[in-house]
């Protein structure tokens, strides 16, 4: 008992040594990994820094394949709306690509490495079919429905011509706002992006050449140049600002909040999601 109460006084310093030392500099570096599932911590976290008058850069790490469209769309809102008041510059790690690619737009710069995998401009839904499985396994599902295109999509029964039709318009638009995100952020002409927006991948030497990265370089280096833009003198203060969700005492105590999201780690989609995924 001794023992675990000193466990519980040290979790409890530390969670208040968490609370009254905030995040401090001119420059952050903001990281976004892992599948876009969940924008709003990231959404809020550059909310939270447009607002801070000392934050005179932004740097986004990204090291991400992607996820789903409305959470791309959402932290593209919020770096458009940050670049407003902050120079704001992309710095891409291994991958950044689809949803990952999308977010970074619009950034005044965009570095990546020669090899790292970004582009893959294109939406994607993936669809199972287990009606056959059902069937072998004497399990009889019921959809009640108030139309006909109310359960399109649905893993029980063979897609009909007229949904399958309908889904790919959706994924066609969805494809066009994409691509309308890249003319814009990148200064291209839409016709050159619809050429090269098939949802192939690209190193990013080829990026360069194509116009959708500024850069060859790392993250020091776009550091260094988000620095030089935003007109920092001497060495910029860097720091990491947080962008986990939970509160101190769950970070102290290990209590993470278990959240589903709606595509698997392994990358792969779930039935009926549209997905900017690499």
């Amino acid at each position: 008992m001794k023992r675990l109460r000193w466990i519980l006084l040290l979790a409890l310093a530390a969670g208040f040594f968490l609370i009254y030392s905030p995040d401090s500099g001119n420059l952050a570096v903001v990281k976004i990994t892992g599948g876009i599932f969940e924008p709003d911590p990231v959404v809020r976290r550059l909310e939270l820094l447009r607002k801070e008058e000392k934050v005179k850069a932004v740097v986004l790490r990204v090291d991400s394949p992607g996820g789903t469209v409305g959470a791309s769309q959402e932290i593209h809102e919020a770096v458009k709306k940050l670049r407003e008041s902050k120079k704001v510059v992309a710095s891409f790690g291994s991958v950044a690509a689809s949803g990952g690619y999308y977010l970074a737009l619009p950034s005044h710069k965009i570095f990546a490495n020669a090899g790292t995998v970004t582009g893959s401009i294109g939406v994607r839904m993936e669809y199972v079919n287990m009606e056959e499985l059902l069937r072998w396994a004497k399990i009889h599902p019921m959809t009640l429905k108030s139309g006909s295109l109310k359960d399109a999509g649905s893993s029980i029964r063979t897609m009909s011509p007229e949904e399958k039709a309908y889904l790919e318009e959706v994924l066609k638009k969805m494809h066009h706002q994409f691509m309308k995100a890249v003319a814009e952020g990148r200064a291209l002409p839409a016709q050159k992006v619809e050429q090269i927006a098939d949802g192939r991948i690209y190193t990013g030497e080829e990026a360069k050449e194509l116009g959708l990265i500024d850069e060859i370089g790392n993250l020091p280096l776009a550091i260094e140049v988000a620095a030089r833009l935003a007109g920092i003198e001497g060495e910029p203060d860097v720091f990491y600002p947080s962008i986990d969700d939970r509160n101190w005492i769950e970070k102290v105590l290990g209590e993470a909040i278990d959240k589903i999201p709606p595509l698997g780690k392994s990358g792969q989609a779930v039935t009926g999601q549209f997905v900017y995924l690499y």
